[in-house]
């Protein structure tokens, strides 16, 4: 059916007295070369009056998730070009990401990728992608960013 769910749940004492919870959701579905992913993770953090960071208290809970659709396609003119370059599993993707982190203090900050991506093999990747920052005050064009990525195995 192309359609995946994952949960995860983590449970731990961060001090002698205070726990914090973490559950998240994932999911993937995919239909031909059309792909769409995305993740949501919540914390809950018990806390005293004794718990202090150096800047400020802990917050209660924190939020954040992700959606990011993708389009996968190899066009047969560009592998007839270089025929002993590309290989079968060879792929070019176009994807779209959106993500929001809610921190617990009344700061939300977001960002929206568009990203271009060429995989050689499916365990290596270049990739290039441009992000634009949304952060909970005023953002400014310096908070937008060309990343330009390589990544393989070994």
């Amino acid at each position: 059916m192309g359609l995946e769910f994952g949960t995860s749940f983590y449970l731990n004492k961060y001090d002698k007295n205070n726990w914090f919870n973490i559950g998240a959701l994932d999911f993937a579905f995919q239909k031909g070369p059309f792909e769409l992913v995305g993740e949501g993770a919540y914390i809950d953090i018990e806390r005293d009056k004794r718990i202090k960071t150096t800047q400020t208290t802990v917050p209660p809970n924190m939020f954040g998730y992700y959606i990011e659709p993708r389009f996968h396609f190899m066009p047969e003119f560009i592998r007839n070009l270089a025929p002993n370059f590309f290989k079968e599993d060879s792929t070019f993707t176009l994807a779209g990401r959106w993500d929001q982190v809610d921190t617990g203090f009344d700061r939300r900050d977001s960002k929206g990728t568009i990203g271009f991506n060429f995989r050689y093999t499916e365990d290596t990747v270049f990739k290039v992608d441009y992000e634009w920052d949304h952060e909970n005050r005023r953002s400014t064009e310096a908070d937008n960013t060309f990343v330009f990525g390589v990544a393989s195995y070994f």
